[in-house]
């Protein structure tokens, strides 16, 4: 049978409380607390770390999102962009005469190791005004050492050289008569810096039927279908002592 508890029972309840040691009652009032406060670090800690990897991850996609180089037409110093940019360096006309050279560019960037170029219709040159590096006759592929000296890539000029277009154009063809590859072409550059990261970006170039070029640079993704970057790479020209 159930016992009940009677108002007698309060003086026994009021002694056995007395005997409760004091510490005991102290830490359960600082009980819940702490554990607050326990909650409250971890949960700074947390939120301390997702901003330093918030802070970490914006410098790494901030470097990898812009451009590694930059392109600059020879001799009028134009900066080439995505958007197309008239070369103002050439121009052709219908029966294949030029008046100058359609493209030289020379690129900048910091910690460049080397630049393989790769030219998917025409051709393309590369010399070097310092005399530090090996020159190259027309070529479709080659790759050039850059190095920490970046006071010379100024002097790393590349030479875009559209043989094959004015041979079709002095076959009595009008710009206008080319079908759309004919007047279009591609440079791919694989550049790879100091630290051995890899990045490609492309020049395009396009002959209006006005007989002037336009050119833009934009980021590039190399495709099975890009026969001509896999080619070998040509051989330097050799200097006479």
């Amino acid at each position: 049978m159930k016992e009940k508890h009677t108002h007698k029972d309060l003086p026994a309840f009021q002694a056995a409380w007395e005997q409760v040691n004091d510490r005991f009652l102290i830490e359960a009032y600082h009980f819940c607390p702490v554990k607050t406060h326990r909650k409250a670090y971890v949960t700074y800690t947390i939120l301390a770390s997702m901003l330093c990897l918030s802070f970490l991850a914006a410098r790494y996609f901030s470097w990898n999102m812009r451009p590694p180089v930059t392109v600059y037409a020879y001799g009028t110093n134009a900066q080439l962009t995505e958007s197309q940019t008239v070369t103002s360096a050439g121009t052709i006309s219908d029966s294949g005469e030029m008046n100058g050279i359609p493209l030289m560019f020379y690129v900048l960037g910091e910690n460049i190791k080397s630049i393989r170029f790769s030219c998917k219709n025409e051709w393309i040159e590369f010399i070097d005004w310092t005399e530090k590096r090996a020159s190259y006759g027309l070529s479709k592929n080659f790759t050039v050492p850059y190095g920490c000296s970046e006071e010379d890539y100024y002097y790393l000029v590349i030479y875009w050289r559209p043989s094959n277009l004015l041979q079709k154009l002095q076959k009595s063809n009008r710009i206008a008569d080319l079908a759309a590859e004919e007047k279009n072409d591609l440079i791919v550059m694989e550049i790879t810096d100091e630290n051995g990261r890899c990045h490609t970006q492309a020049i395009e170039l396009h002959l209006s039927n006005d007989g002037r070029f336009h050119a833009s640079v934009r980021d590039y993704k190399i495709r099975p279908e890009d026969h001509f970057i896999s080619l070998p790479d040509s051989q330097p020209i050799k200097h006479m002592p």
